[in-house]
């Protein structure tokens, strides 16, 4: 049952990933409006995806991870920046 889930929840990730990376193509200086207008995990995957953009690029990115309300994104989005937002 837990690997199912834990499958599940893989799948759902990745696609949510996809679709918001496709989203943001381009949008790396005004993609913090997309995400606002997306709700639950689609925007906490949606500022996942622009702030770790946004760090490999070199851009700012003080408070995005704050943004997302699940506690696994957040954490994902902080380890991905390379710290916790100050």
């Amino acid at each position: 049952m837990g690997s199912t889930l834990g499958i599940q929840f893989y799948n759902d990730s990745k696609e949510l990933v996809d679709t918001n990376v496709h989203d943001l193509n381009g949008h790396l200086t005004d993609g913090v409006f997309l995400c606002d207008a997306k709700y639950g995990a689609d925007k906490d995957v949606c500022y996942l995806v622009l702030a770790t953009a946004r760090s490999y690029h070199g851009m700012d990115v003080k408070g995005m991870c704050e943004n997302i309300d699940s506690d696994f994104f957040r954490f994902s989005c902080i380890r991905s920046t390379g710290g916790f937002d100050e």
